[in-house]
């Protein structure tokens, strides 16, 4: 009577143990499923890190050339405002000699008659 008591205490106790081997699988299964989500979204956001970051040096660069071309406008610009004052000036000097030559003109002009 004793052995069949001791020998149910420990079918009790084996039961105990295959229920909890039970849970404890179901718990690791469901945590390696969600460590394999979380893996998956991690390389999800490294990919999506890795074209920003692509994207980000392309814009950099294209930033560069813009800024570049910029420079290179403000250069042209200053250049043609500087032959636009000579020629002004020289545009300047032409019309003050033709308005002295003609000043000339009718002076002798006048004197003609």
């Amino acid at each position: 009577e004793n052995h069949a008591i001791e020998l149910q205490t420990l079918e009790t106790e084996a039961k105990g143990y295959k229920a909890s081997k039970e849970e404890t699988e179901a718990m690791y299964k469901e945590m390696k499923a969600e460590l394999d989500s979380t893996s998956m979204e991690l390389q999800g956001l490294r990919t999506n890190t890795s074209g920003s970051l692509k994207e980000i040096g392309e814009l950099k660069a294209h930033n560069q050339e813009l800024e570049a071309k910029v420079c290179q406008l403000e250069s042209e610009k200053i250049r043609l405002e500087a032959q636009r004052d000579q020629d002004r000036d020289a545009f300047d000097r032409e019309r003050k000699r033709m308005e002295e030559q003609h000043a000339m003109l009718a002076e002798n002009h006048a004197i003609e008659l």
